[in-house]
Order: C-alpha cells, then sequence, then structure tokens
C-alpha cells in the first residue's frame, strides 16, 4: 500500500489500512482460545484403571 498511496491522508489507501485492521481483528479474536484448546487436546491423556478404582497389588 505505501508504495501505490504513497500520501497517508490519500482517501483510498485510509479505507483500505481501515478495513485490513479490521480485518485482521475478526480474524484472530478467537486465538488465545485456539491456541488454549490446541494445547488442551495435544496434552499426553493419563490411561484410567478399570475395576474398583483401587491401585492394584500387583508389581510391574
Amino acid at each position: 500500500m505505501r508504495q501505490r498511496w504513497p500520501d497517508k491522508p490519500a482517501p483510498v489507501r485510509a479505507n483500505l489500512e481501515f478495513f485490513v485492521t479490521l480485518r485482521n481483528k475478526i480474524e484472530h479474536r478467537c486465538a488465545r482460545e485456539q491456541q488454549a484448546l490446541a494445547v488442551a487436546v495435544s496434552l499426553p491423556r493419563i490411561p484410567q484403571r478399570r475395576g474398583t478404582g483401587r491401585p492394584s497389588d500387583s508389581k510391574p
């Protein structure tokens, strides 16, 4: 944009800067939640034991 419209107050450039900023805010508004979800999904799952819920007496 700077090469095509070097004049800062040019109406076309101001319009483009506004809409690019608005698009970026809309596109990245959920970035933190998506990042937290990606981390939560990528964590290793701890296998649960089946049965009484008590640890078994057997040794590995």
